[in-house]
């Protein structure tokens, strides 16, 4: 087992808590407004017009919103653990830390998104208690829908991928941790892809028997849908298939 103890600095995207923090905010916006307005007796259309702004003030201040959730940390792996420092603004005191030691892990899986820089999510099953899932943002690449840039750098997914090859060479077949699929490439994924499928292909076809003559934006929708679940199952099932060939380079060691 390699003893050197390897770390890579990144930053962490917290989605969850934005989500929560924006939706709650969102709402108590719209409900402010529709008190003021009605309070006031003036036109309903100023509460579609506001409501617009708000809903779609995310999508506007997209990169300052995912700003504010995002922290720089320092990631720390050996041949015990694996622990994620969360650093201050300027990158140098830890605020606080997680560690996690391997044989309290039971498997991981990896979703690599398809932007740039990319958004990384590593969710780690243990085996006791819930799995935990992080949000990394990581490095700038040209080509994020192959992954070859990716798997031929030294980043985020290579150095954990090798750490935890490096891990189950040393230990018995039943402990080593494994590498799960995604969830849009697992069977659960597959089934609830399929479920969801047949049941917007049924609402198409009642659509079309009971009320041809409607408007056809719903159906548009409704095929969009079921081609954004096959898509992302296919880019899914491709990366599931590129990591498990990965299989070949030494484990890359970075010191700070």
């Amino acid at each position: 087992m390699n003893t050197l103890k390897i770390q890579y600095k990144s930053k962490s995207y917290c989605g969850s808590l934005a989500f929560v923090t924006l939706w709650f905010f969102m709402m108590g916006c719209f409900v402010a407004i529709v008190f003021l307005v009605k309070a006031a007796d003036l036109s309903p259309w100023i509460i579609l017009i506001f409501a617009a702004l708000i809903f779609g003030s995310p999508l506007i201040f997209k990169k300052k919103i995912k700003t504010l959730f995002t922290n720089k940390v320092l990631l720390e792996m050996d041949e015990k653990y694996f622990s994620i420092s969360y650093l201050d603004s300027n990158g140098e005191s830890i605020k606080k830390q997680k560690v996690y030691y391997w044989n309290t892990i039971q498997s991981y899986n990896f979703h690599i998104g398809e932007s740039t820089p990319v958004l990384t999510t590593l969710t780690l099953h243990f085996k006791e208690g819930l799995p935990k899932s992080f949000n990394f943002i990581d490095k700038q690449y040209t080509d994020t829908k192959s992954y070859n840039q990716m798997f031929e750098s030294e980043c985020l997914f290579t150095i954990f991928y090798n750490q935890i090859k490096e891990y189950n060479t040393n230990i018995a077949v039943e402990d080593q941790i494994r590498l799960l699929p995604g969830f849009f490439a697992s069977k659960t994924g597959k089934i609830i892809v399929y479920l969801l499928t047949t049941l917007i292909v049924a609402a198409i076809v009642l659509h079309l028997v009971i009320d041809p003559k409607s408007s056809y934006a719903t159906l548009l929708i409704s095929i969009g849908l079921v081609a954004g679940f096959f898509s992302k199952r296919k880019s899914s099932l491709e990366l599931y298939k590129k990591i498990k060939e990965f299989d070949k380079k030494k484990p890359p060691i970075l010191m700070e």
